[in-house]
């Protein structure tokens, strides 16, 4: 039953020495007693499972080790996260409380002002009032000014219109008539010039020679009159 204590797995001896000490340590393997060789085996069964618990023991602390230092990584984490939500926070709270001062320091300012304005504004809505009536009554001087004037030119050009309407039913109607000959002396020649000398007149008229116009070329100049020469024993006798 014990003979699985003495398998062995070793290489088989290549030269004379190592198959010569092969030899006998089989020998004195086979002189030793089987309690000795399992007690052997036993004392290196309990040495290599010591080795194996230590190793074991190793992992698990090693585990162990890196568990720990994973948890103490979270803490950190979580209390720096934490921290940095209390910064956070905290900064927003002391932004919150710069703005509210800010925004009560505009508020006591627009307070002030508004108390300010208030008293002023009667005065100042008085004033814009005035300015205003003022303003209004100029426009609606102007506005009736300037409708008087177009009713007027309104007038003035339909008085026209009428007049120039009623010259041309006149001119018209003149016309017609003259045209038909129902207007009298519409159609008869012009009175003969008079002669100022009638044969029955116990005064004499004089007329005037009227002045015979000066001869002139083709641009308008006119032509001096030529002297004419006197002739020499041309001179009548009496």
């Amino acid at each position: 039953d014990d003979e699985w204590y003495y398998d062995s797995d070793d290489a088989e001896p290549e030269t004379l020495m190592q198959r010569y000490e092969e030899f006998w340590r089989k020998k004195k393997e086979g002189r030793r007693h089987p309690a000795m060789a399992y007690k052997e085996k036993v004392a290196e069964m309990d040495e290599r499972n010591k080795q194996l618990d230590k190793e074991d023991f190793r992992r698990k602390e090693k585990r162990r080790r890196k568990a720990k230092l994973r948890k103490e990584i979270l803490r950190k984490r979580h209390e720096d996260f934490m921290q940095h939500v209390k910064d956070v926070d905290q900064a927003r709270k002391e932004k919150d409380i710069a703005k509210r001062t800010r925004d009560s320091a505009a508020q006591n300012l627009r307070m002030n002002l508004f108390e300010q304005w208030g008293v002023e504004s009667a005065e100042r809505k008085r004033k814009e009032k005035e300015a205003f009536d003022k303003a209004e009554e100029k426009r609606r001087k102007k506005e009736a000014r300037d409708a008087k004037k177009a009713a007027k030119q309104k007038a003035e050009d339909d008085a026209e219109a009428d007049r120039l309407a009623g010259l041309k039913l006149t001119q018209d109607t003149l016309t017609m008539m003259q045209q038909y000959g129902t207007l009298m002396a519409s159609n008869s020649q012009e009175p003969e010039e008079k002669d100022p000398q009638r044969p029955t007149d116990s005064k004499v008229v004089l007329i005037e020679r009227p002045k015979t116009p000066e001869p002139v070329d083709a641009d308008g100049n006119v032509i001096p009159k030529k002297k004419r020469k006197k002739k020499k024993g041309s001179r009548r006798q009496f």
